[in-house]
């Protein structure tokens, strides 16, 4: 059981440094898109108050 986790834990952080920074990028992206996504719902939801 810990050496998978282990295993897994190695495998994202070589995943993650593969990506980099353009991985970092999508993931900015993708969060801001959430982010607006979400702010613009509760906006809708009061102004249907």
């Amino acid at each position: 059981m810990n050496s998978a986790n282990l295993a897994t834990g190695i495998d994202r952080v070589g995943i993650t440094q593969l990506i980099g920074r353009r991985g970092q990028h999508a993931a900015g992206v993708w969060l801001a898109a959430m982010f607006a996504r979400a702010s613009a719902s509760t906006f809708s939801q009061r102004l249907q108050r």
